[in-house]
């Protein structure tokens, strides 16, 4: 098996990280995947906003406890990550918005590749209707035009072991 389809199988999402704080070039290798996803038209009209400063992960974390407090492993996800980064995209494009969140995927290969946990945070848009959020969308400084996509809580794997390919049914439908 090719090494790519062997990161692709064994890629889990993980929901408790080490307290180290993820730096330098693995961070902008990770960056660098999501950059290097292409859209329809070649635009790549999105946004990465990193986030690694402890008062704007507590605000976030708070507002995301609060959203989601009948999912524990998601809460979990965003309390223990010690880096966030989201992705927003203009609000009018759709296909950049897709693209948008395509870009979680390729970011959550390349961390995975080096030993780097990842867990895509699907429901971020919510996050931001409440007034504290409003708010908190103000401090951050992302343009009005652009919408929150996705996120992705990152950080190092506690147990750096491969996990096994999980068997599922056959999900493919050929027509030929």
């Amino acid at each position: 098996m090719n090494e790519l389809l062997s990161n692709v199988l064994t890629r889990k999402s993980v929901y408790q990280f080490e307290s180290r704080q993820i730096v330098g070039d693995e961070l902008c290798d990770i960056l660098d995947a999501g950059q290097f996803v292409s859209d329809t038209i070649q635009i790549q009209n999105w946004h990465f906003l990193v986030i690694q400063k402890t008062e704007v992960l507590n605000r976030i974390r708070q507002l995301w406890k609060d959203e989601l407090s009948n999912n524990r492993a998601m809460q979990n996800s965003i309390s223990m990550a010690p880096t966030l980064i989201i992705v927003s995209s203009q609000k009018d494009d759709t296909d950049t918005i897709n693209a948008a969140n395509a870009t979680i995927g390729n970011m959550m290969l390349a961390g995975d590749r080096k030993g780097i946990g990842c867990c895509w945070l699907p429901f971020i848009q919510s996050l931001f209707k409440s007034e504290e959020g409003c708010q908190l969308k103000q401090d951050l400084n992302i343009p009005e035009e652009y919408i929150y996509s996705s996120a992705l809580a990152i950080g190092y794997k506690p147990n750096m072991h491969k996990q096994e390919v999980l068997k599922h049914n056959c999900i493919v439908n050929f027509i030929r």
